[in-house]
């Protein structure tokens, strides 16, 4: 059919049985406000289930679908193209799934439709049966506010249970999924493309899948309600920036967020403890989120929290790839000496603890007698005047503690001094060569410190020097991964 004006289908108009317009060309509108259509699926009856089909139609202005407008069976607008909106504000789309009627559950088929303007779905819009967008084209945006969509999974039949399905479409506008949107079905949107939001504000969905999806603008998944029931797989979406809030998130193992990349969060939390609850009710633990979140949280100039996001995320990745004992003793090894590669700085600061400490106790021990030469004639001559001869090396505490916490170091001390066997009280505190210890010689001349305590902790700062700088090491050339 050819026709230069409009199409109207409208007000008082009824049909009982399909009204075909598969291929038309129309100059104007096809206008269809308020009109009933009625062909629903039934047994025996052929060519029932479809109520209005207009495959491949070409329309230069609006489709109006809207008001008081009835559909009691499938609408088609498969391959259809359309120069202004396609208008089904307010309308009224019927065609359940029915056991043994292939016909049936599809309530708007429109996929490849090319609409240049909009695609108006709600104020009172109400279907029980699938949208069906997939492979869209869209000039403005998908408009669904106060949209009632019906179409529940049904184990005996075999359905999904998928109420809205817009796979592929792309959309040079958004998508409008809030303010009263409310959908007893799955919403499906993978790989759809919009140059601007996707806004769920207020809706209420038992399922939104956005795999692939890429979002121009803001998602916008705040004030959602139904949450305690809800679903939201987001694996390799992107949007500019997100919009939630704590009390919209999904309840524990229905969260999916692997691949979801997000430049900013617009509004919503952003301490971290709080977005560490967030990550955690995923389904599963997987590293990219929390790294996301980190560099979100950095490039928005909080570091202290990017920080403490890449530290759990260690913690998990490493407890979950060493589920042993060991795993558990090596985590808090690596939380404590280089935070999982996030802050590696913390094994040199060990290292320098271990030096100081050892500088004390090598210090306090040679005023206390339990600290004497190694070499024999060296030896025999401290044990007698209490200093050794003057060709030998001084014992300098900090260069000693230094050699023994720090591998492959050596500067002397460690070959030439080691914790006496059989310590004596020093007589000659004048002699000490490190001038503080002159100071402790003479507040506190009898010590504490023991040969075997010196011993002990010499063998603590090794074993503990080799580990730190092995961990320094892997954790700044990236073995231990910080990113």
């Amino acid at each position: 059919m050819t026709v230069k004006g409009s199409v109207f289908l409208r007000n008082e108009f009824i049909a009982e049985g399909e009204v075909r317009l598969p291929g038309a060309h129309i100059g104007g509108q096809l206008d269809c406000t308020g009109g009933t259509f009625k062909n629903p699926p039934r047994k025996d009856i052929p060519d029932s289930g479809r109520a209005l089909s207009a495959d491949g139609a070409d329309v230069g202005g609006e489709v109006f679908l809207e008001g008081s407008f009835r559909a009691e069976g499938e609408v088609r607008l498969h391959g259809a193209r359309i120069g202004g909106n396609l208008l089904c504000d307010g309308g009224t789309f019927t065609n359940p799934p029915q056991e043994g009627l292939l016909e049936s559950g599809n309530a708007l088929s429109a996929t490849a439709v090319v609409v240049n303007g909009g695609i108006f779905l709600g104020h009172g819009f109400a279907a029980d049966g699938v949208i069906l967008l997939s492979d869209a084209r869209v000039g403005r945006f998908i408009d669904c506010t106060g949209a009632t969509l019906r179409h529940p999974p049904n184990d005996r039949l075999g359905q999904p249970g998928i109420a809205l399905f817009v796979d592929g479409v792309i959309i040079k506008g958004g998508i409008i999924l809030g303010q009263g949107f409310a959908s007893e079905g799955d919403l499906w949107l993978r790989g759809a493309q919009t140059g601007a939001d996707l806004d769920c504000t207020g809706a209420r969905f038992a399922r939104l899948t956005a795999q692939g999806a890429r979002i121009g603008g803001r998602l916008f998944l705040d004030g959602l309600l139904n949450v305690d029931n809800s679903t939201i797989d987001l694996k390799d979406t992107s949007a500019a920036a997100l919009v939630d809030d704590d009390r919209s998130w999904p309840h524990e193992g229905n969260l999916h967020l692997d691949g979801f990349v997000y430049n900013r969060i617009a509004r919503g939390p952003r301490d971290p403890k709080k977005r560490l609850e967030w990550l955690a009710r995923q389904a599963e633990f997987t590293p990219q989120p929390y790294r996301q979140l980190a560099k979100v949280l950095r490039e928005m100039g909080d570091d202290r929290s990017a920080r403490t996001v890449l530290i759990e995320a260690g913690r998990r990745e490493w407890e979950q790839s060493h589920q042993s004992w060991f795993g558990h003793v090596s985590s808090w090894v690596l939380r404590l000496t280089i935070a999982y590669g996030v802050s590696p700085e913390r094994a040199f600061w060990w290292l320098v603890g271990l030096t100081l400490t050892g500088t004390l106790l090598f210090g306090l021990g040679y005023l206390g007698g339990s600290m004497a030469p190694t070499e024999r004639d060296a030896y025999a001559c401290f044990e007698k005047q209490g200093w050794p001869p003057r060709h030998y090396q001084a014992f300098n505490p900090f260069i000693y503690a230094l050699e023994n916490s720090v591998p492959v170091l050596k500067l002397g001390q460690d070959s030439t001094w080691a914790p006496d066997p059989g310590p004596r009280e020093q007589e000659r505190f004048g002699e000490v060569n490190f001038t503080p210890w002159n100071w402790l010689a003479r507040a506190h001349p009898h010590t504490w410190v023991t040969p075997s305590l010196l011993r002990c902790y010499r063998w603590l700062q090794i074993v503990s020097g080799w580990i730190l700088a092995t961990l320094f090491v892997a954790g700044v050339t990236g073995v231990v991964r910080r990113e």
